[in-house]
């Protein structure tokens, strides 16, 4: 009777895991499957590399905007509208302003929230009129440089999500690179097998097992092979 229960109880906490796995595992589409569901003429706005990481709760990718060529047009993540521009009356209904929208999307604060065609045209307006405006273009630009004086620009980018797609180190990514690396080597990955790779693991889960961890990924010690189970909790963003 014992045995029966004990054996009921193993399955079950089995299938919890396989759940909890499925879960938590990092789904990610290619450039291809962008262009299949929101259109062939949509394609990122930003460098990235595929695979890239759905938004969720809302539409489009973390750390990248969606951009429609022909309609000169990016993709709201939050409602999935298409507009020239995600300026403050529209932040508005979502109650953000565009720094938050930034933080909660993984852009970089420095980004402009604005398609290529309206950017083009906004720089040649300015350019048009620097004559006339030029005292008050000044006077902008030094209250910017106050407002961030002690700040480097480059912690405005570093460790958001668009800052990891650029260089190919975001969850999604990472987890491409050691699978695509396991086929190559037909075993489980090691560390000693990219040294690149590893690094990167290692930055950003502290430890390369801690890393396979989350991945759900294998390994072998001393003739066994160990699965771990993803209950590493990382920083957000990637």
């Amino acid at each position: 009777m014992v045995r029966i229960v004990l054996a009921r109880l193993t399955c079950a906490i089995t299938v919890i895991r396989k759940i909890i796995n499925n879960m938590n595992k990092v789904r990610a589409d290619t450039l291809q499957q962008i262009k299949t569901r929101y259109g062939d003429d949509v394609i990122p706005l930003q460098k990235a590399i595929a695979p890239f990481m759905p938004f969720k709760g809302g539409f489009g990718y973390r750390g990248m905007l969606l951009y429609d060529s022909t309609e000169d047009k990016i993709m709201c993540h939050f409602c999935g509208l298409w507009r020239n521009q995600l300026n403050g009356t529209h932040l508005r209904t979502h109650d953000l302003t565009a720094r938050e929208y930034k933080i909660e999307t993984g852009i970089n604060q420095t980004y402009g929230l604005v398609s290529i065609g309206t950017l083009l045209l906004r720089s040649k307006i300015s350019k048009a009129n620097y004559k006339d405006k030029k005292a008050k273009i000044v006077k902008g630009i030094k209250k910017y440089r106050k407002s961030t004086k002690g700040i480097k620009m480059s912690k405005l980018k570093k460790g958001t999500d668009m800052f990891y797609n650029r260089l190919g180190l975001c969850e999604a990514q990472l987890e491409e690179r050691l699978i695509q690396l396991s086929k190559k080597l037909g075993r489980p990955v090691a560390s000693r097998d990219n040294h690149a790779l590893t690094s990167a693991l290692r930055r950003r889960f502290g430890t390369f097992d801690k890393a396979k961890g989350f991945f759900n990924m294998r390994r072998l010690v001393k003739g066994k092979r160990i699965t771990y189970s993803r209950v590493i909790t990382i920083p957000k963003s990637c």
